[in-house]
């Protein structure tokens, strides 16, 4: 790909748009995957610091955002 041929992508409005989406769509989705890692770690530092056994629930919350976040940036790198 020349310099030229760089340049001539963003010639385009639309072009410049789509470029933009792409980039923050795929970069959204990857910091909410670090952020769902986060809460998930949390969440079990919080149940092991209050001792629950009945955390079962924010378990599974957690973890099904975190599966989430995960899909949906496969998704956005796959698609976009």
């Amino acid at each position: 790909m020349t310099p030229q041929d760089f340049l001539a992508i963003f010639n385009d409005d639309s072009q410049l748009f789509r470029f933009f989406f792409k980039s923050f769509a795929i970069i959204g989705s990857t910091l909410f995957v670090f952020y769902s890692l986060a809460v998930l770690r949390q969440t079990y530092m919080m149940l092991r610091t209050i001792e629950e056994t009945g955390g079962s629930i924010m378990r599974i919350i957690s973890w099904s955002q975190l599966i989430i976040a995960i899909i949906l940036a496969f998704l956005a790198w796959i698609f976009l």
